[in-house]
C-alpha cells in the first residue's frame, strides 16, 4: 500500500504545481490581454481558456487524490486524530472551493478577476503552509 499512497502523493504534488503555475501565470496573461490587438486576443485568450481547463483538472486530481491518501491513512489505522493544521488546511480547501462556486454565479461579474485571483493566490498559500505544518 505504501506505493499506492505514494503514487497518490506524487499526483497529488504535480497537480499543486499545475493549479499554482496557473495562478501565477493567468495574472500576467489576463494584464496582456487587456492592452492586446484583436489576433493576440485570440491567441492569448486560447492560451487562458487551455490553463484554465488545465487547473480545473488539476483541483480535482487535488480533490481526489487528497481523499484517496486519507482513506488510505484512516484504512491503515495509523491516525489518532487529524491535527489543527490539517483541519486548518481542510477549511482553506473549502474555501477556495467556495470562490470557485461563487466565480461561477451572476453576481461574480461586478467583481474584478483580480479579486478572485488575489483571493485564490492566499488560499493557495495558506494551502501549502498548513501542509507543510500539519506533515512535517
Amino acid at each position: 500500500m505504501n506505493i499506492v499512497f505514494n503514487i497518490l502523493l506524487f499526483t497529488h504534488l504535480v497537480a499543486l504545481v499545475v493549479g499554482a503555475s496557473t495562478n501565477v501565470a493567468m495574472p500576467i496573461i489576463g494584464a496582456r490581454l487587456a492592452a492586446a490587438g484583436p489576433d493576440a486576443k485570440a491567441a492569448l485568450g486560447g492560451i487562458a481558456g487551455q490553463l484554465s481547463a488545465n487547473s480545473s483538472r488539476a483541483l480535482w486530481t487535488l480533490i481526489g487524490t487528497g481523499l484517496a491518501m486519507v482513506a488510505i491513512v484512516i484504512w491503515r489505522g495509523t491516525v489518532t486524530s487529524p491535527s489543527p493544521w490539517f483541519i486548518a488546511k481542510i477549511a482553506i480547501v473549502l474555501t477556495l472551493l467556495a470562490l470557485l462556486v461563487i466565480r461561477g454565479l451572476p453576481i461574480a461579474t461586478r467583481l474584478k478577476p483580480s479579486t478572485f485571483g488575489l483571493l485564490t493566490r492566499v488560499c493557495l498559500l495558506g494551502i501549502v503552509f498548513c501542509s507543510v505544518m500539519a506533515f512535517n
